[in-house]
């Protein structure tokens, strides 16, 4: 198999230095780039390293957001972070800025989760360098998502919902007891492997719990960060390149949700994976890069 090449450094913005990291092989690293996006809100990209075998076709881009693992912002004081900073308009106009240094004509961009609803949100401003949108698992609805979530729990225990929806109202949930609780959630609709990859555990435990809190919450049954007023719904028809939606059969982004979206976008696939949750670039990997490398090819193809 031919060896990846890797390029890697800061960019400098005006507030921050983002971290960055290509993978491509010298004969395709003129090809239109895969920009890949974390989730979190918070999160760094090492879970989502697996995609790094679609750079055998072409480049890959991944990036710590702003306030993720090294991208570390500069001289941020907490209600400038807070009030400024965490926002989606904040992450869209990062996006802007580095889509125009990396200096290619147009790309193809993968979000994972609140990186899919960034890629959503960048989209519905600025269409003209988005060859294709990849949305895995996008949040896009604050009530769709509640109820599916509370839906979902009770599903595996009416106990453990009442159990976890005390402890959030009485404000305890950095106990090992509310903890131990949210990992049953997280082994059926999260990640359903016996064994979760090493980087998964690492943007888990380097998660920046200040974006974490102000954009989501600190809960999980309700939303009370800023994402709560998040509802996409309305504007999906407005977006009008190809796109391929990605959910898994357990996700906690359920697959009915997704086909909402699914509809909504003219020029979409779905594709939901049977054996996965949350995460099935990890759960059914090799499927899923290869599902992703057969939408990359056909939109290139049809580009020509």
């Amino acid at each position: 198999m031919r060896q990846l090449c890797e390029k890697s450094g800061f960019i400098q913005l005006s507030y921050t230095q983002i971290f960055y990291q290509m993978f491509f092989t010298p004969a395709t690293q003129d090809r239109m780039p895969l920009v890949v996006i974390a989730g979190g809100p918070g999160s760094t990209y090492d879970y989502l390293l697996s995609l790094k075998q679609v750079a055998y076709d072409r480049p890959v881009i991944f990036y710590n957001q702003s306030g993720c693992g090294n991208s570390v912002v500069q001289g941020c004081d907490s209600v400038y972070s807070k009030n400024i900073v965490w926002t989606v308009q904040h992450y869209c106009q990062e996006l802007k800025q580095l889509l125009d240094i990396w200096g290619y004509q147009q790309y193809h961009i993968f979000g994972h989760s609140w990186g899919g609803t960034l890629a959503i949100a960048y989209a519905l401003q600025d269409v003209l360098p988005i060859k294709s949108l990849l949305l895995a698992s996008p949040y896009v609805r604050y009530e769709q998502y509640v109820q599916d979530v509370r839906r979902l729990i009770r599903s595996i225990s009416s106990e453990l919902y009442d159990n976890l929806v005390q402890r959030e109202q009485q404000n305890t949930t950095n106990t090992y007891e509310y903890i131990g609780m949210m990992c049953m959630v997280y082994e059926h609709f999260f990640c359903r492997l016996s064994y979760w990859p090493y980087e998964l555990i690492q943007s888990m435990l380097t998660i920046n719990n200040e974006i974490y809190t102000t954009m989501w919450s600190r809960y999980e049954l309700r939303i009370t960060g800023n994402l709560k007023n998040i509802n996409y719904i309305p504007e999906l028809q407005k977006i009008t390149v190809p796109a391929l939606i990605t959910c898994g059969r357990f996700d906690v982004i359920t697959p009915e949700s997704m086909h909402i979206v699914h509809k909504l976008i003219k020029n979409s696939e779905l594709l939901v994976f049977e054996n996965s949750s949350h995460v099935p670039h990890l759960e059914e990997e090799s499927l899923y890069v290869s599902s992703i490398k057969n939408f990359l090819d056909k939109h290139d193809m049809l580009s020509k």
